[in-house]
């Protein structure tokens, strides 16, 4: 695994576990966390997309 995929995916696992508390504390959050989600996921396909084509 390189570097940058390991990156993106603590990245993501952090926002995930943030977005996941912030979601049980505040429930109408859920709104804010879904779209969190597809933002997160949309910038690391975009990365992974990018690095691969350097490479």
């Amino acid at each position: 695994m390189k570097l940058y995929e390991k990156l993106s995916l603590i990245f993501t696992g952090i926002i995930y576990f943030v977005v996941g508390l912030l979601i049980i504390f505040h429930p109408k959050f859920l709104y804010y966390g879904v779209a969190g989600v597809f933002f997160v996921q949309g910038i690391s396909s975009l990365f992974r997309a990018l690095m691969k084509t350097k490479s």
